[in-house]
């Protein structure tokens, strides 16, 4: 590759450094401000207020009734595989306060003590099926486990803290990188440049200056010698106009 094209790239080759660089520094920093907005969450306050919902709302265990509050929570037994907000133990549960076991309902009529939707493997489409030894029975193994269980990794604050310090690390590593990597790529740069002006009969700053050094420390010592000469030479004419003396 030319030299000319290799110095040309370089700058370009810096940019994008220097931009993913800031890319990675801000992601970095949004990641440490999300970790630092998240907030606690209250779940004794939480599981109140579901099981209120529930002993109000709930009254039917089919996910198509009047009531689409109701229909909500059959929804959500199925889709995050949870049963109530207390686990079920047996025949007495969070349910036994729910419209659908005081008021009306298969509750109610005995022919049920937890919604079929608390099964283990049914859908929106073959709940209705599902074996009496579950919805009926409460025959353990059968029913999902409670639902208090199923929202806690949904909370921002269950987020694993290894998953956050391994990418705050690899983070500040690839910025860290891509620094060094522009500051290699500009010394490189700069050591081209200095060799292609020297090629043309010339020479970077820093070799001038040694030559200009060397040239003073040249003159210095022909001047010396040429000193050294002279006086050998005087030297001489003196002993010689001894002898003639004599």
């Amino acid at each position: 590759m030319p030299e000319k094209l290799k110095l040309a790239l370089f700058p370009i080759l810096a940019c994008v450094g220097i931009l993913f660089s800031n890319i990675m520094v801000k992601s970095y920093n949004d990641v440490m401000k999300a970790e630092a907005e998240k907030s606690d969450i209250d779940f004794g306050q939480l599981k109140s207020t579901m099981i209120e919902s529930l002993e109000k709302n709930y009254t039917s265990d089919n996910i198509s009734s009047s009531n689409p509050i109701s229909n909500s929570w059959n929804k959500f037994f199925i889709k995050y595989d949870c049963c109530g907000i207390n686990q079920v133990e047996g025949t007495t549960n969070d349910f036994d306060s729910t419209p659908w076991c005081t008021t009306s309902g298969s509750c109610q009529a005995t022919s049920s003590q937890i919604p079929k939707t608390c099964c283990n493997g049914v859908s929106e489409d073959d709940y209705e099926s599902a074996p009496t030894a579950c919805h009926s029975s409460v025959t353990p193994g059968t029913y999902k486990s409670n639902c208090m269980i199923a929202i806690k990794p949904l909370s921002v604050t269950n987020i694993d803290e290894c998953i956050i310090i391994l990418l705050q690390v690899s983070l500040l590593t690839i910025g860290t990188l891509e620094i060094a990597e522009v500051i290699l790529v500009l010394v490189y740069a700069i050591e081209c440049a200095c060799f292609e002006f020297s090629t043309k009969n010339k020479t970077c700053p820093g070799d001038q200056e040694n030559r200009n050094k060397n040239d003073g420390n040249g003159t210095t010592n022909k001047k010396t010698s040429t000193e050294q000469n002279e006086s050998l030479t005087e030297r001489t004419e003196n002993e010689n106009q001894n002898d003639v003396n004599r």
